[in-house]
């Protein structure tokens, strides 16, 4: 993946401060356990992935701050968990750590609603 763009200034900052052009080219692989020919989505996936940044600002000789950053992502049918650092670069001198957690609310639900209650007890 890929992405190029030209940065202006604006009343927010100075052109100074912006770097010239941005770009982010990321590059992952992935796992995962599809047991079967027919089964979308796979019952895991494991994602590690690299993504190099120009950054949006520059240094005070003009040149852009880039950062490089390391995630793994793990996903299942019912949702994902993601987390991301920048310990690639060299860079991670402080808390730049991050993760995310989400839930596909219709799938459990859907899951949810098929299961149906059982009676015990009954005469």
């Amino acid at each position: 993946m890929g992405h190029y763009g030209q940065l202006f200034s604006g009343a927010a900052y100075h052109e100074t401060v912006l770097a010239r052009h941005s770009y982010l080219a990321q590059a992952s692989i992935s796992f995962a356990d599809y047991a079967g020919a027919d089964v979308e989505p796979p019952r895991w996936e494991l994602e590690i992935a690299a993504t190099i940044d120009s950054g949006l600002f520059s240094t005070a000789t003009g040149q852009s701050i880039e950062r490089r950053f390391g995630s793994l992502a793990l996903r299942a049918p019912y949702g994902t968990f993601e987390l991301w650092n920048d310990f690639v670069g060299g860079t991670d001198n402080g808390p730049t750590y991050g993760f995310q957690i989400m839930f596909d609310v219709r799938r459990i639900y859907d899951r949810l609603s098929s299961i149906k209650p059982s009676r015990s007890g009954s005469t």
